[in-house]
């Protein structure tokens, strides 16, 4: 309420053991009412502080909202959910049995993944899209979809398969709107792959993706890269321009 400085609350233990446990009916003043199936759909739903938080998810969370500060956030690791950083520089963790959704958001994020996969992980799919700033997407459990637009910043990618133990699974990055396959100038650092937007008139930064390792194997090669007009490129059809240092 408008003055007030904390607000009221119930809990209701146990709820998520069973539905003896759960409420039937909720009622409110207006006359509406909310059934134990609504308020626990709701219920798996985690929203953080604009500050530094951490958020631990269980089976059934849904979706974890980290919003602004630097916040830890921990999704379960056989449910299937939602994970968003938001604002500021965050660690996510993300389930290697699961189908998960990792947006870091603005800053520096790193998103990885929690527990010990294994060939359990195969047949699930992780989208890992960092936002803007400069992120660290760690994949290698089941198939990963790494999503990169320009304005994103300087991303590093580590993916290896070995994590699963490379049971044919597929890894692509998906490119945002307006970057095609002409736009893109690969080059070799050490045993890494550079992937470099070619600039846009007027802009002074450049935007990259750094595959770590990627001449050390191919269990760290990212297998497809697909592009906003439709197209694919393979990984063997990837051409080195250049060598950086």
């Amino acid at each position: 309420m408008p003055g007030e400085t904390s607000g009221g609350q119930i809990t209701v233990q146990n709820w998520y053991s069973g539905r003896s446990h759960q409420i039937e009916q909720i009622a409110f003043a207006d006359g509406s009412t909310m059934s134990a199936a609504q308020a626990t759909v709701l219920g798996n739903v985690i929203r953080a502080t604009e500050g530094n938080d951490t958020l631990i998810g269980r089976v059934d969370t849904t979706f974890i909202d980290g919003l602004g500060g630097n916040d830890t956030i921990t999704g379960s690791v056989t449910g299937n959910a939602t994970l968003r950083g938001g604002a500021g520089d965050d660690l996510i963790n993300y389930g290697h049995r699961s189908n998960n959704n990792v947006e870091g958001g603005d800053g520096k994020d790193v998103l990885a993944f929690a527990g010990q996969p294994s060939s359990i992980s195969i047949g699930y799919v992780n989208i890992l899209d960092g936002g803007k700033g400069d992120d660290k997407p760690v994949g290698g459990v089941g198939s990963e979809i790494y999503r990169f637009s320009r304005g994103d910043g300087r991303d590093v990618i580590l993916d290896d398969d070995a994590f699963d133990g490379g049971f044919g699974v597929v890894d692509k990055i998906a490119f945002g709107t307006g970057v095609a396959q002409s736009d893109l100038t690969f080059s070799r650092s050490r045993d890494d792959l550079v992937i470099a937007l070619n600039g846009v008139p007027g802009e002074t930064t450049v935007d990259q993706i750094t595959v770590q390792n990627w001449f050390g194997g191919r269990s760290y090669q990212i297998e497809q890269l697909y592009f906003d007009d439709g197209t694919m490129l393979q990984a063997f059809d990837v051409k080195i321009i250049g060598t950086s240092t």
